[in-house]
């Protein structure tokens, strides 16, 4: 049989113990460095979306005790080049680089996105930017799935 990779977490200074807690259980979704993992919960919902990324079971040990085993390495696959050039406010490091460094509000070009796609990683950026459909959206907040906020794009606030 194959072995899961094993995640060893420690609540020193790469984490803070309590926010990988809600109600006693491990969250549904957390980054530790470069890497995010998701539930087995949150995996049956984007399964359900046809989300496209790579996973990958991992067990998730923290500070060498709690085990826990049903989480998946997840990376998306998607990425769409879906700003609006005209009407969205952003920045680019120089004249010949045309990768967007700053984002200062966003609008999308609904034309770029395929109406079957639920999530995807905004392209041309240097910001890290998923981008989830209003559908999936509400799928995660009615199913109550922790560890992230959804906001809408208008709104703005989640832009550095």
């Amino acid at each position: 049989g194959t072995t899961l990779p094993i995640i060893n977490l420690y609540s020193g200074e790469d984490t803070n113990k309590a926010r990988l807690f809600e109600k006693g259980d491990l969250i549904d979704y957390f980054s530790y460095g470069l890497f995010m993992f998701i539930s087995e919960k949150l995996k049956s919902i984007f399964d359900h979306f046809h989300v496209e990324a790579f996973y990958s079971p991992a067990k998730i040990t923290l500070d060498e005790a709690n085990i826990f085993d049903n989480y998946y390495l997840f990376c998306p696959k998607i990425a769409i080049n879906a700003i609006n050039y005209q009407t969205s406010i952003f920045s680019v490091e120089s004249n010949n680089d045309s990768t967007v460094s700053k984002i200062e509000k966003l609008i999308l070009d609904s034309n770029t996105i395929p109406s079957d796609i639920h999530m995807f990683i905004l392209a041309n950026t240097y910001q890290n930017i998923r981008v989830i459909s209003e559908k999936l959206a509400d799928t995660l907040i009615s199913n109550h799935i922790s560890g992230f906020s959804v906001r809408k794009i208008e709104d703005g606030s989640w832009l550095w």
